[in-house]
């Protein structure tokens, strides 16, 4: 979840993220790597809410660039493997639950559940026979338009960088860790999170990855 951002680069990296999130609270198809385009791929689609200021279609070039280069495709031997739709999701709806990343900005996030902020939420529940909910099939990227600004920002691409983190299963971590661990795509710079290091952070570190790859992706 996403406020504001401020200042520029970070360059070296710390232990791992120290707190993942529940199992219910990340994409189910990082558990597999298929050869290829599979069904156990995470395709994303985009759309835009703000037309006069970001179109589709330019958003749709922003992430096709940023998902790519941001650090997480491939995680894992490529159980993270990511691909773009070929068209905008509202063309897929109501048949959207087999796209896995639905990105979305928006001039106001709060109807979808993130405040004053951007934020991810889940879709579609896996379930467990238990009756306990696994994971999910669907993450919902909702990024404020003023956070994404003409999309050629820092603050563009550390606000997607930073949101794709809780949909491979990492806290946004309103806690005090921020100060002991501050090299991690979930430590952006502003005050809710209490961060001292005064960074746009554009890439997830060795640490954000060793830790989805330890603690999210084995099955469960």
């Amino acid at each position: 979840m996403l406020f504001g951002l401020a200042a520029q680069f970070a360059t070296r990296a710390s232990a791992t993220h120290p707190h993942p999130q529940s199992d219910g609270l990340h994409i189910n198809t990082m558990h597999i790597a298929t050869p290829g385009h599979g069904g156990y791929d995470e395709d994303f689609c985009a759309e835009s809410f703000v037309e006069g200021y970001i179109s589709d279609s330019e958003f749709r070039q922003f992430l096709i660039n940023k998902m790519y280069d941001v650090g997480w495709d491939g995680t894992g031997n490529y159980k993270i493997d990511q691909w773009a739709t070929s068209g905008y999701c509202e063309g897929y709806w109501p048949d959207m639950e087999w796209i896995e990343m639905r990105i979305s900005v928006v001039e106001d996030a709060s109807p979808y559940y993130c405040g004053s902020a951007s934020c991810v939420n889940f879709a579609y529940e896996v379930w467990q026979q238990s009756g306990a909910i696994k994971d999910h099939f669907q993450a919902r990227l909702w990024l404020r338009r003023d956070h994404m600004y003409a999309l050629t920002s820092p603050s563009a691409t550390a606000t997607l960088n930073h949101e794709l983190g809780p949909a491979f299963g990492l806290y946004d971590p309103f806690d005090t860790l921020c100060i002991e661990f501050p090299y991690s795509v979930m430590h952006q710079f502003y005050e809710p999170y209490r961060c001292p290091s005064g960074v746009y952070i554009l890439t997830p570190y060795p640490a954000d990855k060793t830790s989805v790859v330890n603690n999210l992706m084995p099955a469960h």
